[in-house]
C-alpha cells in the first residue's frame, strides 16, 4: 500500500543479523530513523511488517525487546515508527511473549518494554511462549519419543507427556488466537 516502502538499510546484514538484507516499513521512517531504532531494540531487530490485513489496515510487526533498562531510556524515531502503523483513531496491542516479571527483570539488565507514557495508544499484553532453546528441547524429546521403536503405548504417552511439546503448542495457538483478535 502507498503507506508502506522496501527499505534497504539492512543490505548486507549491517543493522540486524538476523533480518533480511530487504524490509518493509512505514513509509513516513527514513533509513537514518530505522538505524536509530535499531540501537534501542535488543539485537538490532527494529520494528519491520510481517503481515498486513487488507480489509481493515491493522498490521503484525515483530521487534526486539526495547533497550529502555531502569532510567526508562526512551527513542522518539521508536515512538514516531511504531505510531506510523496506526491509522487515525485506532488503538494498537503489543504481544510481550515474555512474562511480566521477566519483562521487568530485563530492566535491571538494559532491556525493559515499550512504557504506556510514551506509547499511549497502544496497550500491553504479555502471553508467554518459550524460549527457542526450550522449544528445541521439547521437540527433541518428541523426536525421541515418536522414534521409539518399543511399541508401548504407554511408554510412548509418558515420553509424549514429559517432552511439554502438547503444552508448547497450546501456549503458541493461544497466543496466536489473540494476535488474531488483535486483528479485527
Amino acid at each position: 500500500t502507498s503507506e508502506w516502502r522496501l527499505s534497504y538499510v539492512n543490505k548486507e546484514f549491517a543493522v540486524c543479523p538476523s533480518y533480511p538484507p530487504i524490509v518493509i516499513v512505514p513509509k513516513a521512517i527514513d533509513d537514518e530513523a530505522l538505524r536509530k531504532v535499531a540501537t534501542f531494540r535488543h539485537g538490532g531487530r527494529f520494528p519491520v511488517l510481517s503481515y498486513y490485513h487488507k480489509k481493515n489496515g491493522m498490521v503484525i510487526m515483530r521487534s526486539g525487546q526495547p533497550l529502555t533498562g531502569t532510567n526508562g531510556r526512551r527513542c522518539k524515531e521508536d515512538e514516531k515508527l511504531i505510531n506510523a502503523t496506526l491509522r487515525a483513531g485506532k488503538r494498537g496491542y503489543i504481544i510481550d511473549t515474555r512474562p511480566l516479571n521477566v519483562a521487568q527483570q530485563a530492566r535491571a539488565k538494559g532491556g525493559g518494554f515499550e512504557q504506556e507514557a510514551h506509547y499511549p495508544q497502544w496497550r500491553r499484553i504479555h502471553k508467554s511462549i518459550e524460549r527457542y532453546h526450550i522449544l528445541q528441547e521439547s521437540l527433541i524429546k518428541l523426536v525421541e519419543a515418536c522414534n521409539d521403536q518399543t511399541h508401548n503405548m504407554d511408554r510412548w504417552l509418558s515420553r509424549l507427556e514429559a517432552s511439554n511439546w502438547l503444552t508448547h503448542i497450546k501456549e503458541i495457538l493461544t497466543t496466536a488466537c489473540l494476535a488474531a483478535q488483535c486483528l479485527d
